[in-house]
């Protein structure tokens, strides 16, 4: 064998197995919450799937991800989400109502909690878990779900209001597309399009949506 064609054989073989060690990287990357999500979002009723396109959308799955807007975490998790689950449930201390997630020995300052992928997962579950039942008499109510995850619930209800308003003179028309339509903050339209869609082509892409790792695959 020539010296030219060995160094293509050994070229070659670099560029594959360099690309198998991005795939796995890739993979593990968005492989690597899978229990946790279904465990967690099963607690609070949550499709596992949906609980997965947040978070692909908040923060691609970095558990350091940090927002200008002080959102931490997997589910960019806010102070304003800490201080509604605070009122809530009357827990005033992460430490204590996260000892499982966290090492006993340590006393984490609330951004270093909200940075542990347990705790953001269950707090951002459980308020998702909050605006469901807040809307659930809605017939659709996971636009108005996402857009007051992601800029709030007053302005989640100001752009239902508009639809509402616009129901009367629009038809033909679904709700969620009108309420989208509503939504005059170009970066929440976007968020809550990117989700809808992703969801959506996760339940339709598998038959057993408490699986998240046979979506993944298809990532």
């Amino acid at each position: 064998m020539s010296r030219k064609k060995f160094l293509v054989i050994i070229f070659l073989a670099f560029i594959c197995l360099t690309s198998i060690v991005s795939y796995f990287a890739y993979y593990h990357h968005l492989h690597q919450y899978d229990s946790m999500i279904i465990r967690v979002s099963s607690r609070y009723n949550l499709d596992p799937m949906l609980v997965y396109s947040v978070i692909y959308e908040e923060s691609y799955f970095k558990k350091d991800a940090r927002s200008s807007a002080g959102a931490i975490g997997l589910m960019q998790v806010t102070p304003i989400i800490v201080k509604e689950w605070t009122r809530i449930t009357s827990q005033d201390d992460l430490n204590k109502a996260f000892p499982l997630a966290i090492e006993r020995s340590k006393n984490l300052t609330e951004e270093e909690l909200l940075a542990c992928p347990e705790i953001n997962l269950q707090l951002g579950c459980w308020y998702l878990d909050h605006l469901m039942k807040r809307y659930g008499e809605l017939k659709d109510p996971l636009p108005i779900v996402l857009a007051s995850y992601n800029a709030g619930p007053s302005n989640g209800q100001r752009w239902q209001q508009l639809t509402e308003q616009g129901k009367k003179n629009i038809s033909g028309k679904s709700y969620r597309k009108l309420y989208i339509g509503q939504i005059d903050f170009p970066e929440t339209k976007k968020y809550v399009t990117s989700v809808l869609t992703r969801y959506i082509s996760n339940n339709q892409n598998t038959d057993t949506t408490d699986k998240v790792s046979s979506v993944l695959d298809k990532e």
